[in-house]
């Protein structure tokens, strides 16, 4: 089956221009397409009961008008006053994810299914909030302290695992489904004081 959709993207929103499907009922591969999400997936059928699969795909989520626009202030410290505030990026970027699978799944029998997966996920230009240097500001009165916080791309990581299931159907009328996750991330920024 191969399918595709095109999409124009602008600073403010995503436009769907064309969606179309093809398909090949003995095609054992599956090609996602998209202008900026494309995505491949293949599939092996080693035995009757033995399937291995791997994929790849790529997402982005496109900044919102919050990120670009955003200016928000509440208080941190009544005492001093000292109060924060957010403050939006024209120049912030889609975050990214490139994602990675391999699978395997066996059937032992006809009302048994056994998988496991592993991932790895790659994700770059993620939000962070990015401290200014703090000023002092008298309207409205009293004078108080402002401590900016920049919406950038500062953040990326990477997140990987295992995930196992199995699906058991013991009678036509009853189903057990049930799934385990062993799970890691890791993320680190290159933040920075703007001032």
């Amino acid at each position: 089956m191969l399918s595709c959709a095109l999409h124009r993207i602008d600073e403010r929103k995503t436009e769907l221009l064309f969606v179309g499907e093809i398909q090949r009922l003995e095609a054992l591969v599956f090609v996602r397409c998209q202008l900026v999400q494309p995505g491949a997936s293949l599939l092996w059928l080693l035995a009757p009961q033995h399937t291995l699969w791997a994929a790849v795909t790529r997402a982005v989520r496109p900044p919102s008008r919050v990120e670009h626009d955003l200016s928000a202030t509440s208080l941190l410290d009544p005492r001093t006053p000292t109060f924060g505030r957010a403050i939006g990026n024209g120049t912030f970027v889609s975050e990214k994810l490139l994602a990675y699978e391999l699978g395997y799944r066996r059937q032992p029998t006809s009302r048994l299914f056994l998988d496991i997966t592993a991932f790895y996920n790659r994700y770059t230009d993620l939000l962070s909030l990015e401290p200014g240097t703090p000023f002092t500001e008298a309207t409205p009165p009293p004078a108080h302290l402002i401590v900016p916080l920049f919406i950038r791309n500062g953040l990326h990581g990477e997140g990987y695992g295992v995930e196992l299931a199995a699906d058991w159907q013991p009678f036509d009328w009853w189903r057990v489904s049930g799934e385990g996750l062993i799970v890691g991330y890791r993320y680190a920024g290159h933040c920075r004081v703007i001032g």
